[in-house]
C-alpha cells in the first residue's frame, strides 16, 4: 500500500507522535524499523501560530462546506421536475402518453361488435 509521506507526516504531526521515529520499508511507512529500513524526519517545522492558523482555515472551509451542501440541497428540494418532452422538439399535452390511445380502427370494430350483439 503506498502512503503519501504529507499524509503521514500530518497524521503524525496531529497525534503529537513527533518524537516518534518514522521508517521508510520500501514504499511504505510504519513506526516500527524493518530489514533495510531508512529513518525519515517527520517533525512539523510550523511555529505553534502557523498551526492554529491552519487549523482555523480548515474548520472555515469545513463551516463553508457544510453550508454550500445545505443551499444545494435547499434548491434541489426546491426545483420542479421538467415535464415530458417530445423528440421532435414539438410541444405536447401533458395528458394521457400517446401509445395508450387506441387507434379508430379499434373503436370501430368494438362498436360494430356491440351492434351485432344488439
Amino acid at each position: 500500500m503506498k502512503t503519501p509521506v504529507t499524509l503521514i507526516l500530518m497524521t503524525l504531526s496531529a497525534l503529537g507522535a513527533n518524537a516518534q521515529s518514522v521508517y521508510r520499508c520500501g514504499s511504505e511507512y510504519s513506526q516500527s524499523p524493518c530489514p533495510e529500513a531508512r529513518i525519515v524526519d517527520a517533525s512539523d517545522a510550523r511555529s505553534e501560530s502557523q498551526r492554529a492558523a491552519a487549523s482555523r482555515v480548515a474548520a472555515d472551509e469545513k463551516q463553508s462546506g457544510i453550508r454550500m451542501e445545505r443551499e444545494r440541497l435547499a434548491l434541489l428540494s426546491a426545483q420542479k421536475p421538467d415535464g415530458a418532452i417530445s423528440m421532435s422538439g414539438k410541444q405536447t399535452k401533458a395528458t394521457e402518453p400517446q401509445h395508450a390511445k387506441k387507434p379508430k380502427w379499434v373503436k370501430l370494430k368494438a362498436a360494430k361488435k356491440v351492434r351485432s350483439q344488439a
